[in-house]
């Protein structure tokens, strides 16, 4: 039996599809890292200014001197969405007598996740604050 010497020309190309897949898989997983840490960031940016405008809107109390905390529910609203608006966020705001809350939505888009399809994704949080009697 004869056999063929082995030469360089045989393995020509076939390591070509891993590097290929293995490059696909580490930027994908580079997305994810990246994206995903842009979310977090995202979803932290949007709970502090929800519990900031949040907190704004809660100063604005009235009847103090009966011993009572309640709050001027349009001036609270008025307030924390002109923090909203200072700060450059999009919101909502919802007052009671005794609460404010808050929701405010960030749109994050995705940097390396956009060139596999990935869209935009919004983020929203919502905090709510009680004034209190000190």
């Amino acid at each position: 039996m004869f056999k063929r010497p082995i030469s360089d020309a045989d393995d020509v190309g076939s390591i070509s599809a891993m590097v290929v897949c293995l490059i696909v898989v580490f930027v994908a997983c580079a997305g994810l890292v990246l994206d995903g840490g842009r979310l977090v960031g995202a979803r932290s940016k949007a709970a502090g200014l929800a519990l900031a405008a949040a907190r704004d809107g809660v100063q604005e109390v009235h009847r103090l001197r009966e011993g009572l905390i309640v709050l001027d529910i349009p001036a609270a609203e008025r307030r924390a969405y002109s923090y909203l608006e200072a700060a450059g966020a999009v919101g909502s705001v919802v007052a009671t007598e005794h609460t404010v809350t808050v929701t405010v939505s960030i749109g994050v888009a995705p940097l390396l996740l956009g060139a596999i399809g990935v869209g935009s994704r919004t983020v929203r949080v919502t905090r709510t604050a009680t004034p209190v009697d000190h």
